[in-house]
């Protein structure tokens, strides 16, 4: 079993206090970005970023939050009644085929690496002196 703490101690290097403060500006963060009617990505992200996350679980963490806040729009707007079936369809294929696109055009240009990113943004942030 993940053991919170330990992560907490590991990667904010605080223990358990920063562990919790870190849920708890992210848990503002997802609040004020949720009212603002951003998803919470544009403002969680950041902050991950600024906390030492790893800028692939950062991007999962704005993805998912992205998938949830767009599922209980849905789910509000099937309940109401206000979905129009057609464009629904018509927009979810064009989704689809755009992404499989964006994903074949991607993997072309993005070199085979062993690591997941050469320069990530804590490093230009941390050579640049913001940390």
């Amino acid at each position: 079993m993940l053991n919170l703490v330990r992560v907490g101690e590991e990667v904010l290097g605080g223990g358990g206090g920063a562990l919790a403060a870190a849920m708890a500006m992210t848990c503002i963060a997802g609040i004020v970005g949720g009212l603002l009617g951003l998803g919470g990505g544009m403002v969680v992200t950041p902050l991950l970023l600024h906390l030492r996350v790893h800028p692939q679980v950062t991007s999962a963490t704005s993805s998912l939050m992205v998938l949830l806040s767009s599922s209980g729009a849905l789910f509000s707007y099937t309940v109401l009644q206000r979905v129009n079936p057609h464009y629904a369809l018509a927009y979810g294929a064009a989704s689809m085929l755009a992404s499989a696109l964006g994903m074949v055009v991607l993997g072309g240009l993005l070199p085979t690496t062993p690591c997941s990113s050469p320069n990530p943004p804590q490093v230009q942030l941390h050579r640049a002196g913001a940390y």
